[in-house]
């Protein structure tokens, strides 16, 4: 199958995706006006950071509307976290849009090397040494279980809270604590001597008020896909960490990414 590969320049994963992908005549997208009529399209992952435009390096920001207005059946839409109006149009209108995160082994790959990624981001950016650190982790999910593997090894303070009790229940049977957000909400001195707080679920939990019992020294780290509100009463110190593998293991992201785009499009 011969197939044209636009890439949308984002960070150093589409690097090596190029790279990777030279032989099939991979390019980047140099300016919006010469966006292609036909192919594969590749885009950032997550497909957008703040909900509004696209996440590319490429300028000047494009909103999510105008991209959608360029796209055809005769496109191939390869991404990841896209959200539902991109799905939803693409489905309408008959374009392949493929989420390579709802690849199993891609989306394994993905969460490890996010909870890699974001280890050495936690070490680098707190005062705290991780082993004597009190950890809150928000969400237990496929990216919330491997970040709870992979920090474990350094600490044994880490308290989960989750809203679904199956996952409640994984989170217990793997010897973890873990408690409803209402039960963290109201245990107020276990909030008070948090000083790292890791949130992995979209649509957070726990209410505004939560926030305004965690110490002015805690490091909220969020990874889950947008931005986190924060209520005006918080006074830690929120970090922002979307695309975790394009910054710390582009190389391993780039490739596999490749290899994927590759396998979907049987080439």
């Amino acid at each position: 199958m011969s197939v044209n590969i636009t890439i949308l320049p984002s960070d150093a994963r589409t690097d090596y995706a190029r790279h990777c992908l030279a032989s099939y005549g991979a390019k980047f997208l140099d300016r919006w006006e010469n966006f292609p009529a036909e192919g594969v399209v590749l885009t950032g992952i997550p497909f957008t950071k703040n909900g509004k435009s696209l996440f590319t390096a490429l300028l000047p920001f494009f909103t999510i509307e105008s991209f959608l207005k360029k796209l055809t059946p005769d496109h191939i839409i390869i991404g990841g976290n896209f959200p539902a109006v991109v799905t939803e149009y693409c489905t309408k209108h008959d374009i392949p849009c493929y989420d390579v995160l709802q690849s199993p082994s891609f989306g394994r790959l993905n969460t490890r090397l996010t909870a890699e990624g974001l280890l050495a981001q936690v070490m680098s950016k707190t005062p705290f040494s991780i082993s004597e650190s009190k950890i809150l982790l928000i969400g237990y999910g496929r990216c919330g279980k491997e970040i709870a593997r992979i920090f474990s090894n350094y600490s044994k303070k880490i308290v989960i809270t989750e809203k679904n009790p199956k996952s409640v229940s994984s989170a217990l049977t793997n010897g973890y604590k873990c408690f409803t957000p209402d039960k963290i909400r109201s245990n107020k001195s276990h909030l008070n001597q948090t000083n790292i707080i890791i949130n992995t679920a979209p649509d957070v939990p726990i209410a505004a008020s939560f926030f305004t019992y965690i110490p002015s020294d805690c490091y909220v780290f969020q990874v889950a896909s947008g931005p986190l509100l924060l209520p005006e009463t918080f006074h830690g110190i929120l970090i922002n960490c979307p695309g975790i593998p394009g910054k710390y293991a582009p190389k391993t992201a780039g490739s596999k990414l490749a290899a994927e785009i590759c396998k979907y499009c049987d080439l």
